[in-house]
């Protein structure tokens, strides 16, 4: 029983190789959005998000889905701009000899933007979604055989305005630093 236990345990092992997780959160720059016809500033916010990752053998190319959240004040008003993603990404991996490696990536999918109209345009909240993207570059630090640190930079975007509450033109686009964990299967 102890032997079949064991290339049981050995079995799960293999069959999660090659698969990672990432959980990242950090700083949503200022930035400037349109809002129907005009375009107003953005405080600085937050996004937090979770990625699932799979490396074939001996390869630096991953592929996978990501999920995450950013949210950013309009300046000088009680109402905010919010997001949520849903994107299958890829990433390259450049070769590393050393514990430091650094990596570009891609994502695409579905992108629902948020517009909390807050106590003063409460009328106008809503959320509508949209097809958008991201491209992110960043570097890794290998603390151990499983466990990595992460720094981020992701700018992401809305390829097309939405509407919400019958107001056109309500444009997303986000430039984030973000730090993370990743552990390896």
């Amino acid at each position: 029983m102890a032997i079949a236990a064991s290339l049981l345990v050995q079995a799960g092992a293999a069959s999660a190789e090659g698969w990672a997780v990432e959980g990242y959160g950090g700083v949503r720059f200022e930035g400037n959005l349109g809002y129907g016809a005009m375009d107003f500033d953005t405080d600085q916010g937050t996004m937090f998000g979770a990625r699932v990752l799979y490396t074939p053998n001996d390869s630096n190319l991953s592929f996978g889905a990501e999920y995450n959240r950013s949210q950013a004040e309009y300046t000088g008003y009680d109402s905010s701009v919010n997001s949520q993603a849903i994107l299958a990404v890829g990433r390259y991996t450049f070769p590393s000899n050393s514990p430091l490696s650094f990596y570009a990536g891609l994502g695409l999918g579905a992108i629902e933007v948020e517009y909390d109209g807050g106590s003063m345009f409460a009328p106008y909240s809503g959320s509508a979604t949209t097809f958008g993207g991201q491209v992110s570059l960043g570097v890794s630090y290998d603390i151990s055989e499983r466990v990595s640190l992460l720094g981020e930079f992701i700018h992401q975007r809305a390829f097309d305005d939405v509407t919400i509450a019958g107001v056109n033109g309500i444009g997303y686009s986000s430039n984030n630093v973000v730090v993370g964990v990743r552990f390896e299967f």
